[in-house]
């Protein structure tokens, strides 16, 4: 009987999957796009889910490093 690692499905792991290029380019457009003292995105067209788009990665992976680098939403 063999004995597997199951690792959890956290953003954290599936953060850790991620090639350096696409943690780099989420960076990027997080930096460039993301205003973590107003909580808000500075162009209507930038979103959690246009960035995942353009990066080829789930939305909820941006919005794990967004929460955790940049800042919430603002309500």
């Amino acid at each position: 009987m063999s004995m597997l690692t199951i690792m959890p499905f956290t953003p954290e792991v599936r953060y850790a999957e991620l090639t350096y290029e696409q943690k780099r380019a989420i960076r990027e457009k997080l930096t460039e796009s993301f205003d973590g003292h107003d909580g808000r995105y500075l162009d209507s067209d930038v979103s959690d889910h246009s960035i995942a788009a353009d990066v080829g990665v789930g939305w909820s992976l941006i919005r794990y490093v967004r929460e955790r680098d940049y800042g919430q939403l603002a309500p």
